[in-house]
C-alpha cells in the first residue's frame, strides 16, 4: 500500500466482515496509506471500537484520509477532516444484497477517479447498490455509465437530503 501511494496511486479498502469478531488481522497498520476505507456500520462500530457508527467512523477518520460508511437502504455517509457528507439510499424492492456492497464501492471509486464531489460519489454509490440489490445473483445489474445515470434521473427527488 505504501508504494501504491509512493507512485501516485489511490487506495482504498474494504475489510469486509470478521468472522471471528477478533478484528485484529492487522488492518490499523494500513490506515495511514488508505485513500478511503470502506466499511458498513457494523464494521465501523467493530473497527472504530464504538456502539455509535458515527463516533466509530468519526475515530477511523483520525487514522484513515477518508472514511465512507454503507448504510444500506439508508443510503451512505463520507467523513474527511472532520467533515460529514450524507447521501440518502434510494427506494427499491430488495431481491438479492450479494454484491451490493462492491456494486457502491465501485460507483463511488468512478466518481472519485473522475474527480467529483464526494456527495455525488456517494450518489453513485448509493446507485450501483440500489441497482445491484434490486436484481438477484449480485452481478448484472448495470453495464454501463448511461443505465446509472437513468436510474438516477428516474428517482430525482425521491433521494433528496
Amino acid at each position: 500500500m505504501a508504494a501504491a501511494r509512493a507512485h501516485g496511486l489511490s487506495t482504498s479498502l474494504d475489510p469486509g466482515w470478521d468472522p471471528a469478531e477478533a478484528w485484529d488481522a492487522g488492518l490499523g497498520a494500513l490506515y495511514a496509506h488508505l485513500d478511503i476505507l470502506f466499511v458498513n456500520e457494523g464494521e465501523a462500530q467493530a473497527l472504530g471500537r464504538d456502539a455509535d457508527w458515527r463516533t466509530a467512523a468519526g475515530r477511523l477518520a483520525e487514522r484513515v484520509a477518508s472514511v465512507v460508511v454503507k448504510r444500506g437502504a439508508a443510503g451512505a455517509a463520507a467523513i474527511r477532516r472532520g467533515d460529514w457528507t450524507v447521501q440518502p439510499g434510494f427506494p427499491v424492492q430488495p431481491v438479492d444484497p450479494t454484491g451490493a456492497g462492491d456494486a457502491f464501492n465501485a460507483g463511488f471509486l468512478y466518481g472519485r477517479l473522475a474527480g467529483w464531489p464526494i456527495a455525488e460519489c456517494l450518489r453513485w454509490g448509493n446507485a450501483c447498490g440500489a441497482m445491484t440489490v434490486g436484481r438477484p445473483g449480485g452481478s448484472g445489474a448495470f453495464r454501463n455509465r448511461a443505465e446509472v445515470e437513468d436510474f438516477i434521473r428516474m428517482h430525482m427527488g425521491t433521494n433528496d437530503q
